[in-house]
């Protein structure tokens, strides 16, 4: 009897393994790695000449301040991101996640002077995104509004909005709500990647 492994989510469980493993090494080899390789700067600390900050505009999104910060991203991640990757696929889903780590970044290292770190705002970006994933061509899902009125509400009334960056968390509501209106309301379903997404490859344990 053959028992079939499927890494049926590639892109939510990659970011989940790496993001764990920065943490491990931060806590028990290097503590200065979160800070000097996966923390986005700000306009003060941002450096237009250094390509290592240009870099953190992506890798700020496997850097998390604690184990309780990591869990409370990677259940959102494991919950939602196999269902997503079967709906939009592997390769769109990782386009949608870059374009909203650089866009936030990018408003981060031009406005505020704020260090940005975490996958907080890709799970906003799962969060309205699975909010489309039943809806047929000419619908607007009902529950887009609801959670976009949950969002707002706890992004207002919050008490440690000083402590967390709120721009990360727009982004990524802000991409998954355009793609949703744009893809599953108007029909049209583009992709990063036309080849064949490599979350139906199976490993199979004898």
């Amino acid at each position: 009897m053959k028992i079939r492994i499927k890494y049926n989510a590639p892109v939510s469980l990659t970011l989940i393994i790496l993001s764990s493993l920065v943490l491990f090494l931060n806590t028990h080899v290097n503590p200065y790695l979160i800070s000097n390789w996966f923390t986005a700067d700000g306009s003060i600390s941002f450096k237009y000449s250094d390509p290592y900050c240009y870099l953190k505009f992506i890798s700020h999104i496997l850097g998390h301040t604690d184990m309780g910060h990591f869990m409370g991203n990677a259940i959102y991640l494991i919950l939602l991101g196999p269902i997503l990757e079967e709906k939009y696929k592997s390769t769109t889903l990782l386009g949608l996640i870059l374009i909203t780590a650089i866009i936030s970044s990018g408003i981060n290292a031009l406005a505020l002077d704020t260090y940005m770190l975490g996958a907080s705002g890709i799970v906003y970006l799962f969060i309205v995104l699975i909010s489309f994933t039943n809806i047929e061509k000419g619908e607007f899902p009902l529950s887009v509004v609801v959670v976009l009125g949950f969002y707002i509400y706890k992004e207002i009334s919050r008490e440690d909005a000083g402590n967390i960056s709120v721009v990360t968390h727009f982004v990524g509501a802000a991409v998954g709500l355009l793609y949703g209106l744009i893809t599953v309301m108007g029909g049209f379903k583009p992709s990063f990647n036309n080849k064949k997404d490599i979350s139906t490859q199976d490993t199979v344990i004898r």
